[in-house]
């Protein structure tokens, strides 16, 4: 039984330390996420384990929008659970969005919340974008559900098959998407693959040191 509390304990510690938007205090990350709607690049420096700070970009393909901005991810409370975990963030970026040449001052606020079990992974994510123009005025949302096949020791190689609907009333194009897609990881190392409804690539991958 004990074996089992500190196995668990540690792929909790593992996997919250390589997919959340917060790392160990002194830890530095580099994201990217190459999704449906748009490609992602976020690296953050975590000066304690409940905040980090960081740059961030993104490229909206469809409208052709360029964000270069400053994030803040702020961890609000932590639930500890026997077998089990959740957490909810606040997340905000400001910074330039770039269209066509024309340039706005955008601002960004985001809700993102996950519980997990060894077995069972579910999440939600909010985000509203506003800029002093009208490059980015949007809101976007999704929400994962996923399942780990097998359930491996500490160091190995962990999967989860995941199912993710995305929503972006403005996108030019689907409304609704979604993408099933295969998470690996091992270590501080995450690569995340799937393919969308809207017949896009997804690829992800997560780097922490």
């Amino acid at each position: 039984m004990l074996r089992t509390l500190l196995l668990f304990t540690f792929l909790l510690i593992q996997t919250h330390a390589i997919g959340r938007p917060i790392s160990y205090s002194g830890g530095t990350t580099v994201m990217q996420n190459n999704g449906p709607i748009k490609h992602n690049i976020h690296i953050h420096y975590t000066p304690h384990y409940t905040y980090s700070i960081g740059y961030v970009w993104e490229h909206y393909r469809n409208d052709d929008i360029d964000l270069n901005g400053i994030q803040l991810n702020y961890l609000i409370h932590r639930w500890h659970y026997l077998h089990a975990q959740g957490n909810l963030y606040f997340k905000t970026a400001f910074g330039d969005a770039e269209q066509s040449s024309q340039h706005d001052l955008y601002a960004m606020v985001n809700l993102a919340g996950d519980y997990e079990t060894q077995r069972i992974f579910t999440s939600y994510d909010a985000k509203l974008y506003r800029s002093n123009g009208h490059i980015m005025d949007q809101f976007q949302q999704s929400a994962r559900l996923g399942v780990a096949p097998y359930i491996g020791d500490y160091g190995d190689l962990h999967t989860w098959l995941m199912l993710e609907l995305s929503h972006q009333p403005n996108y030019s194009g689907d409304t609704f998407i979604l993408t099933p897609l295969v998470r690996l990881f091992k270590g501080t190392k995450l690569v995340e693959i799937g393919y969308s409804s809207d017949h896009r690539l997804l690829f992800n991958w997560v780097l922490r040191f």
